[in-house]
């Protein structure tokens, strides 16, 4: 009994020690994710208030700024070269694989050359066979000629020994033909790259029976990468061929100029949207399938800007102080959008004339006297 007693109190002891520190590991995550103080939201004023500085207080106005749209797309190559078979056959050996560079005429697969070797052997003796015919019709039609001119044969068995000789000669160049067939067959063996580029992706291995017109392994040219995005059909007008776009690759950390080439001339039923293939002066880093973003500007909207010194960035929080009536300073949290030059959009918490202060520049404070006291701002 004694017993039970103490294991009871020794498992009462370690489960108020395990919710004691997860008591502590709780209180310790609230406390990092600031849920102890108030928050506040757009437009919520603190109620922390100072005199105001009038040189450096300006006014919120109410402007026309681009409304610029941001497009989803991707890297990809202005051409996709894709290498097939001639022949049918088997593959004997893959020469490359993805990330191979390879130039103009460089063997990429090699394919079993048993049956084109031993079809170009047969139209070789073919040949042999048929180059002898000739010979001795040749030899016939002069006995024939001489026995006619003796009188001693008739005139037709000539004609017909000149059809023979003739017959004979267009089946040595039939023969002829049929061995360079079996000769280009056996060159098509050999699958080759026609351009410089590199293997984006291999369609087939070692050992895989192919058939002709089926790709093998599809390559691209490093040199002719593009931005391809997808445009909504009410901005297509800004997307003609020649127009001018900011195009965004993240992965590169890279801003460049881009030119539309084509606007494909056809919609998407499903998305409503068009396809646009942009130039764009892309580093060797670039491949096909990183993601791109194109700026375009649309129909301007009207927008609050406030000077970029007049915001505050406390935590995660963005923060102007508001001159009131009374001139009396007053921190206000804001929502933001994007600059422009050295302003700033506030979407929320901030309206048209109102007053705010703006930072002081290394200069001003330089200048600015620290024993005076702040006039009042008029």
């Amino acid at each position: 009994m004694a017993n039970e007693s103490s294991q009871k109190r020794s498992w009462l002891r370690k489960s108020f020690r395990a919710v004691a520190a997860l008591l502590v590991v709780l209180i310790v995550l609230a406390w990092q994710a600031d849920l102890f103080s108030r928050k506040l939201t757009a437009g919520e004023v603190d109620d922390n208030r100072s005199t105001a500085d009038p040189n450096r207080v300006v006014k919120a106005r109410w402007d026309s700024v681009p409304r610029r749209r941001l497009l989803v797309g991707a890297v990809a190559p202005r051409a996709r070269i894709e290498l097939s078979a001639r022949i049918s056959g088997q593959i004997r050996e893959m020469l490359v694989e993805e990330g191979s560079r390879v130039a103009k005429g460089d063997p990429v697969a090699v394919l079993d050359q048993s049956v084109p070797e031993a079809a170009r052997d047969e139209a070789a003796a073919a040949l042999a066979m048929a180059e002898a015919e000739p010979l001795g019709a040749n030899r016939l039609l002069e006995h024939i000629r001489q026995a006619v001119e003796a009188r001693a044969m008739p005139q037709t068995e000539l004609v017909d020994a000149e059809r023979s000789r003739d017959a004979a000669s267009r089946a040595v160049e039939r023969a002829r033909a049929a061995l360079q067939a079996a000769e280009a067959r056996l060159g098509f063996a050999r699958i080759e790259s026609p351009a410089d580029g590199v293997v984006l992706e291999t369609l087939k291995d070692s050992g895989d029976q192919v058939l002709p017109g089926r790709p093998v392994l599809v390559m691209y040219d490093p040199q002719q990468l593009e931005a391809v995005v997808s445009v909504p059909e009410s901005l297509a007008s800004h997307f003609e061929q020649g127009a001018e776009a900011t195009c965004w690759i993240e992965a590169l950390g890279l801003e460049t100029e881009a030119t539309v080439r084509v606007l494909v001339p056809g919609a998407d039923p499903a998305s409503r949207t068009v396809l646009a293939k942009l130039e764009a002066d892309l580093p060797k880093r670039a491949v096909p399938g990183m993601y791109a973003q194109v700026a375009v500007d649309a129909e301007p909207d009207n927008a609050v800007l406030v000077p970029r010194s007049a915001v505050e960035r406390v935590r995660q929080l963005d923060f102007v102080r508001v001159v009131g009536e009374d001139n009396r300073v007053s921190r206000r949290i804001v929502r933001l959008g994007r600059s422009l030059g050295e302003d700033v959009i506030v979407l929320a918490g901030l309206r048209a004339s109102e007053r705010v202060i703006r930072q002081a520049s290394p200069d001003e404070e330089a200048v600015t006297p620290s024993a005076s006291s702040p006039a009042p701002v008029q």
